[in-house]
């Protein structure tokens, strides 16, 4: 690597940080200066879905329009090829300024936009050197923080989840299908459990005509949007845990303004997928997906509880996007973050998930200390029914109190 140099002002508004075995590295701050770029290298650098242009244009937008956290665009180019972009962001993790990944706050899954040829040229010590040179640039920075990063990517080990205190901190699910889908479906489920699932599909019927729509007007795929979202945030209130898609007091959150945004973005009709499973015109179920490089990833599934829970309308649901999946020649089925059973009942391959903190100072070594203790202490939790009974009704009690609160201020 070549000598620390103070950073040039280079292409406009782009700032030099110098050189990293022969690959120029600079920053840009501004989606809108990167986003033709940045769709250009999708093409050739693509990982995961959460790197569509629609999906990053409406984290970028809501962040910067109401939540203030500078973007940091790190471009990587050899000579006038751009071979690699690395989305961070500045944010807060213990009171303490740290850079993360664009979008940790809604991803399943964290990467960089990096070309086969660079992920070959650079390692883990070299991507470090990047990381320090852009948190010195930047200032005040006391760790890179990077959540939710896939171990492997492209079938390679992914350096940025082997960077600093690094450690397990989820796992997704995912399948193969195939073409022609029954011999594909008979090899995921048994006959015993397609037969069940047939009796259950051909008692719904009972009650109206069945159908899968794929909604494509903006306003049936906001309205379906909006419903999948109820229906998960009641679920979630209702069983005490983590909500992320609604507060205490009701209000949405981050999560569920970008899904709004993000479904409505130009590109999003083409690479994200609202599927509605209906009785009549009554919608009983419904999937939001991202559709790319031959992969179906499921982003969000939900089902309305009081709507013919008994024919399991969430299971048919997945059953019949599996197989519109199939006979489109797609041959991933992505399940996304979480152990949940059905996942794993469905799932034949899985994907680690990798949390990496590098310190930058001294303090952000306590906070690399500080990530690791709680990151266990959630697993741990996650281990023992009892523990998780108790935090559940807590987490119950609280939502109510505040509610309650919230209801006595209105009054006021």
């Amino acid at each position: 690597m070549s000598a620390q140099k103070q950073p040039d002002l280079v292409q406009g508004s782009a700032v030099s940080l110098g050189t990293v075995k022969g690959f120029r590295v600079s920053i840009r701050k501004h989606w809108q200066e990167v986003r033709a770029d940045w769709q250009a290298l999708l093409a050739v650098a693509q990982t995961c879905p959460f790197q569509e242009s629609g999906w990053m244009a409406a984290w970028c937008e809501l962040t910067a329009s109401h939540h203030h956290a500078p973007l940091l665009f790190v471009m990587v180019h050899d000579g006038p090829e751009l071979l690699g972009m690395v989305p961070l962001h500045e944010r807060r993790f213990a009171g303490h300024k740290v850079l993360a990944w664009q979008g940790d706050d809604v991803n399943d899954y964290c990467t960089p936009l990096v070309a086969p040829r660079l992920f070959e040229a650079m390692t883990a010590q070299d991507w470090e050197q990047v990381l320090q040179r852009v948190a010195s640039h930047v200032g005040g920075v006391h760790g890179v923080l990077l959540r939710s990063q896939p171990a492997v990517l492209s079938g390679r080990t992914n350096p940025f989840a082997q960077l600093g205190s690094h450690q397990q901190t989820g796992i997704a699910h995912h399948l193969a299908v195939e073409r022609p889908w029954p011999r594909c479906y008979a090899g995921l489920r048994g006959k015993n459990t397609r037969r069940r699932l047939s009796q259950k599909h051909r008692k719904l019927k009972t009650n109206g005509p069945v159908h899968l729509r794929g909604l494509r007007r903006a306003c049936d795929r906001a309205a379906a949007l909006a419903l999948m979202l109820r229906w998960k945030a009641d679920q979630l209130d209702e069983r005490g845990s983590r909500n992320p898609f609604r507060t205490a007091c009701g209000a949405p959150t981050k999560l569920t303004e970008h899904l709004q945004a993000a479904v409505n973005q130009p590109e999003a009709l083409g690479t994200m997928r609202v599927y509605g499973l209906f009785v009549g015109e009554q919608m009983i179920a419904g999937f939001l997906c991202f559709a790319e490089n031959k992969r179906l990833s499921v982003l969000i599934n939900a089902f309305n509880k009081d709507a013919y829970p008994e024919h399991s309308p969430g299971q048919l649901l997945l059953i019949q996007t599996m197989e519109l999946a199939a006979r489109a020649g797609m041959t991933h089925y992505d399940l996304m973050r979480g152990d949940e059973a059905y996942k794993r009942e469905w799932a034949r391959d899985h994907t680690i998930l990798i949390d990496s903190m590098l310190p930058i100072t001294l303090r952000g070594q306590g906070l690399a200390l500080l990530h690791k203790v709680t990151q266990r202490a959630k697993r741990a939790a996650l281990k023992r029914p009892r523990v998780m009974a108790f935090l559940y009704a807590a987490n119950r009690a609280s939502r109510h109190m505040q509610r309650a609160l919230l209801g006595r201020e209105k009054e006021a």
